[in-house]
């Protein structure tokens, strides 16, 4: 069962830490894996809104994404770098773009120049990769409209649309 009060205290809480104690050196920090606190938010938040617990009821989803955009502003505001990249070379905007959260994603890309959207990691798959690789339709579209490249092949030789293809996603396709 969905735990409104506890969420809330969470989020609240993550916020305050933010405020108080975040600067650009603390939300810029990488991990062993290159991970910064944005790239964590956005596997944390991607891990809940897959769990079963969430999935359906579409009013917590809605409750989850609105918090986490909150969240990703206070990162942004404190001097958080989205181009920062992790050990296999992707950015906060891939991350951002494999998620279903399409309201931080506009929020990371304003922050992006615009050759970021077109940018590969390490396998060079683009934004535009892992959004179709994650069956996101609504980030698909929206990165289309910002600019990523739909013919862009990574070193599989694969398009974001052929990568959709590929894992069954007709809706992409």
């Amino acid at each position: 069962m969905f735990d409104g009060y506890r969420l809330t205290y969470k989020f609240d809480r993550l916020r305050y830490i933010i405020d108080k104690y975040a600067n650009a050196a603390v939300v810029n920090a990488k991990d062993d894996n290159g991970w910064t606190p944005v790239h964590l938010v956005f596997i944390a938040c991607d891990i809940v809104l897959r769990n079963g617990r969430f999935y359906d009821v579409s009013s917590d989803q809605r409750y989850i994404k609105g918090q986490l955009k909150q969240i990703i502003a206070a990162f942004l505001y404190k001097g958080s770098k989205v181009t920062e990249k992790d050990k296999h070379g992707a950015s906060v905007l891939h991350y951002a773009a494999g998620t279903g959260i399409e309201e931080p994603l506009k929020s990371v890309l304003e922050e992006c120049e615009e050759d970021s959207v077109n940018k590969g990691d390490n396998f060079g798959s683009t934004p535009l990769h892992y959004a179709a690789f994650n069956n996101r339709t609504e980030n698909t579209q929206l990165l289309l409209e910002m600019g990523c490249k739909k013919d862009q092949k990574d070193h599989n030789e694969r398009t974001a649309v052929k990568l959709a293809e590929l894992m069954g996603y007709t809706d992409i396709v």
